[in-house]
């Protein structure tokens, strides 16, 4: 399981209002629920983050709920801004390989979710190339350096 942990998210979570604040985190619960296994180490990591984001207690539990892709996409609508885009994207295809394992389902979240923020599919490519290049080099940087 790969560390979740969010390393720039945060300075763009704290330029948004708090429903956007919510849709951002609804998309990353959403797709921890993708591949049928909501994990506690997703769970955690997507209350952490809301907590730090400064989302009210109270939320948490329609963040956490299970939706589906059409009203997700209706969520998201509410994220307009690029670079906060990319950003969700980029912590979605971090979480999406934390098991190492990338379903179908998750990448269909993942292209949804794209679309629904006006990010075109070219460009999520290039994020989750990225993201898995990153892990690797995290990877090979343990292995060298005997951090495991």
């Amino acid at each position: 399981m790969v560390n979740l942990n969010m390393e720039r998210g945060m300075d763009y979570i704290s330029m948004l209002d708090e429903d956007q604040k919510v849709a951002y985190m609804t998309a990353l619960a959403h797709l921890a629920h993708a591949d049928g296994e909501y994990e506690i180490e997703e769970d955690m990591f997507i209350k952490e983050v809301a907590e730090l984001s400064g989302i009210p207690f109270s939320r948490l539990d329609e963040i956490t709920t299970k939706i589906s892709n059409e009203e997700l996409k209706k969520i998201l609508a509410k994220i307009t801004d690029k670079k906060v885009a990319y950003n969700l994207l980029r912590e979605m295809c971090v979480l999406s390989h934390a098991d190492s394992e990338l379903t179908d389902d998750e990448m269909e979240v993942l292209a949804i979710s794209a679309e629904a923020m006006g990010v075109d599919l070219e460009k999520l490519e290039e994020i989750s190339s990225w993201v898995i290049r990153g892990l690797i080099w995290k990877e090979e940087a343990a292995i060298i350096f005997d951090e495991e």
